[in-house]
């Protein structure tokens, strides 16, 4: 069993298309007027939880909420909807008016799909408890534009081996509704197009699952990468009427037998498209370099300024080669082990507003290509250990733990543009993350975000730098940002934090599993989106 308990006359108006795209956008913003009418003490906060396929119990919860003012150091979490019923899922989307969760499909390694595939968005009636298909983008296109899952049926859980290098390139990344909730965008990364979907289905007016597109897939621009086939869509985000899609210049293309790559070509880009001209711009809205520092993978004193000599947490280029990520072979993980996986590789997962302010979240490739207490992909390293526990022993050849070191950026409004915070300061506000060595410049505006150890576990100053898991939540007259992140407390643990926007700090943390529970990811993106609700299921 789960741990989670679970009047107006009509006339025919021509208009030009260019004159259509010139006119201003009416926005409507049910969603956010819906998430300020919500009483406070009912306001909850949703994420994915990810599930290690051959660990899983018959009902293990998929979905899980807490309530949003939940206290520091608490375990809140209960379940929305079970594994059986969506499989693995990251991109979240709240429907205020039907009180309806909507997932989408998320390839991991590890983690079994759900009974739709890769293609797939799942709806949760949060009223009746039930979960059905919402729409499935391969079977509307006729093809597998969201790629084909790459195990077969007789899957090596233990080792998942085929899944490594489809992780990042196949299924569904993050999904939004528009303001006015009447459209669902979703990103597929299969064919890197944003798609659109009919909500308004939602609201008792039309029967599920969707069978056709709102509007035609519109291939999301690549531009902004040196080599285009280095492009990774994943997060997205709606704002003044406009949808905004991260990309990320995962500068694979530049990785040589031996080598990192070229890390001067990692880049986090956002292009913003227009719905009423179904159109991106031929530019990103914002663009920003991803070779800074970052401070330690882990640290025996997280809480004083990164040293030279520890383990390295900056950004690496996409590595397609398994075995440099487990040690084998040069240039190795950044403890050159083979029992602790870290190897940062950015994914720009999400894109949040703090009024006309921008947030990125990051994600972590490497915490969705490795798992907790796993094997490596070579099927004829260590069979699979009957006990979980025997297998997160250190040191033993084919055991691993793996590890996401996500990030949280701040671009701060200037003009019609946005500026990347630098040396912890953003928009003229500045943290104490100033000088701490972990961001861009030289400092970190949310620099709070380590853990265990320091301001996570108790006594110690162990820990890693950087733990955010790539998600984030900005609810209306909130001055906080919230994310999913590795470590709160416990070690090989996860859950949710929040973080004040004009401090930059942690101000609370809450758990939503732990070390002892092997049927999760540990330090390995065990959660995916974000969202809020209203009112317990």
């Amino acid at each position: 069993m789960s741990k989670y308990p679970f009047s107006l006359r009509r006339c025919r108006i021509i208009i030009s298309s260019a004159l259509l795209a010139s006119l201003p956008i009416a926005v409507t913003h049910a969603n956010t007027q819906a998430a300020a009418d919500c009483p406070a003490a009912q306001v909850g906060v949703v994420t994915t939880s990810l599930v290690q396929a051959d660990l899983a119990s018959a009902n293990q919860a998929s979905i899980i909420s807490a309530p949003y003012n939940s206290p520091h150091h608490a375990h809140p979490f209960r379940g929305e909807a079970t594994l059986p019923e969506t499989g693995s899922v990251y991109g979240l989307a709240y429907h205020a008016a039907s009180d309806t969760l909507l997932s989408g499909a998320f390839l991991k390694r590890f983690a079994a799909l759900g009974p739709h595939g890769t293609g797939a968005i799942y709806a949760t009636n949060r009223r009746t408890g039930q979960t059905t298909l919402f729409a499935d983008i391969n079977r509307i296109a006729g093809a597998a534009v969201a790629g084909n899952d790459p195990r077969g049926g007789n899957t090596d859980w233990f080792h998942d081996a085929s899944a490594f290098d489809s992780a990042g390139f196949v299924g569904l990344g993050d999904i939004d509704l528009s303001e006015d909730q009447q459209t669902l965008y979703v990103v597929s990364l299969g064919d890197r197009k944003l798609y659109q979907l009919d909500a308004s289905v939602l609201g008792g007016k039309g029967g599920l699952p969707v069978s056709q597109f709102k509007a035609a897939p519109t291939p999301i621009p690549l531009n902004a990468c040196s080599n285009p086939a280095d492009a990774r869509p994943m997060g997205i985000g709606t704002h003044e009427g406009m949808v905004y899609v991260g990309v990320t210049c995962t500068a694979q293309s530049t990785v040589r037998s031996g080598s990192i790559g070229d890390v001067n070509q990692l880049k986090a880009a956002v292009y913003r498209f227009n719905p009423q001209s179904q159109q991106f711009e031929g530019s990103p809205a914002f663009a920003t370099s991803l070779n800074y520092p970052r401070g330690c993978v882990y640290s025996d004193d997280i809480m004083a300024p990164a040293s030279a000599d520890c383990f390295n947490a900056d950004w690496r280029p996409w590595q397609p080669d398994w075995q440099v990520i487990y040690g084998r072979v040069a240039p190795g993980n950044a403890q050159q082990t083979n029992f602790n996986l870290e190897y940062p590789q950015p994914w720009l997962s999400d894109v949040e507003f703090d009024g006309a302010d921008m947030l990125l979240g990051l994600r972590d490739l490497n915490g969705d290509r490795t798992g907790y207490c796993k094997g490596s992909p070579d099927e004829s390293e260590n069979p699979k250990v009957p006990n979980p526990t025997q297998a997160c022993k250190a040191g033993t050849m084919g055991i691993q733990q793996g590890n996401g070191a996500g990030d949280i950026l701040r671009a701060c409004a200037s003009g019609s543009s946005w500026t990347l915070e630098s040396n912890g300061s953003c928009g003229g506000q500045r943290t104490v993350g100033q000088g701490n060595r972990q961001g861009p410049q030289g400092g970190e505006y949310y620099w709070n975000d380590q853990g265990a150890g320091g301001t996570g576990a108790g006594g110690s100053n162990r820990g890693h730098h950087q733990t955010a898991m790539g998600a984030l939540l900005q609810l209306p007259n909130h001055g906080e940002i919230v994310t999913t992140a590795m470590n709160p407390f416990d070690y090989y643990s996860g859950g949710v934090e929040w973080y004040g926007n004009q401090q930059g700090n942690s101000q609370r943390r809450v758990e939503a599993y732990n070390s002892k529970d092997y049927w999760a990811f540990g330090k390995a993106n065990g959660l995916g989106d974000l969202e809020w609700v209203c009112g317990n299921k």
